[in-house]
């Protein structure tokens, strides 16, 4: 096994907690339906809710439009969750 460099490895630590730091900071949203009928949930870097926003006149749909467009406002906010994790990694260690 190979020694690790005593610098790469503090460096590595740095970049790693550098960004577990904008992880914990970032903010990702992801909305679904129109602009009458939408659902809009806000993410942060580690996948937890900080926000539901649900339009009034939704509320008056049925409840399986809303479960519907819930989630799909939730993955959309995973999927550029995803994507911008991806590019923050490689930010981080290059690639």
């Amino acid at each position: 096994m190979q020694n690790l460099d005593p610098e790469m490895l503090k460096q590595v630590q740095e970049r790693s907690a550098m960004l577990q730091q904008r992880m914990t900071e970032m903010r990702i949203e992801g909305s679904a339906g129109s602009d009458d009928l939408r659902v809009t949930v806000v993410i942060n870097g580690k996948h937890e809710a900080m926000a539901v926003h649900i339009s009034p006149s939704l509320l008056e749909q049925s409840m399986e439009m809303l479960q519907e467009l819930t989630a799909s406002a939730i993955t959309d906010a995973a999927h550029k969750l995803e994507e911008q994790l991806q590019r923050e990694f490689l930010s981080a260690f290059g690639q």
